[in-house]
């Protein structure tokens, strides 16, 4: 159990630094095994931690993507009625890049009716 006990110590130290650490007497082999578990411990928590910082990115595009066409259907409504933004909803839902969302919203202030607005959007 010492040897269990020096390697989470040892694990423990390396990533939160050391508090009030023992002396353990473990041997050489034991030494040479616990640094490579503790290697490997560390790259886990670098993949964890890079495989967490990935999935934030991705909600976060979700997200904005989500804004960027409720503000785009606020801003329908709002110059060409409720129908055209029920209209538009569906369309504007099958886009999923900012590029093709931000020409829809371009064609909110460019287009002068509704159903040019539409046509524009399904182009997109």
């Amino acid at each position: 159990m010492d040897s269990f006990e020096a390697w989470i110590t040892q694990v423990l130290e390396e990533r939160t630094g050391p508090r009030g650490r023992r002396d353990l007497n473990i041997g050489t082999e034991e030494e040479s095994g616990m640094s490579v578990l503790a290697e490997r411990v560390r790259r886990w928590g670098d993949e964890l931690n890079q495989q967490w910082l990935e999935k934030g990115i991705r909600q976060g595009r979700r997200e904005g993507i989500r804004r960027e066409r409720a503000l785009i259907l606020r801003l329908v409504g709002r110059r060409f009625g409720s129908p055209a933004a029920e209209r538009l909803a569906p369309v504007l839902h099958e886009l999923s890049d900012h590029e093709r969302i931000a020409a829809v919203a371009d064609a909110v202030i460019e287009c002068e009716t509704a159903e040019d607005l539409l046509a524009r959007a399904e182009k997109a």
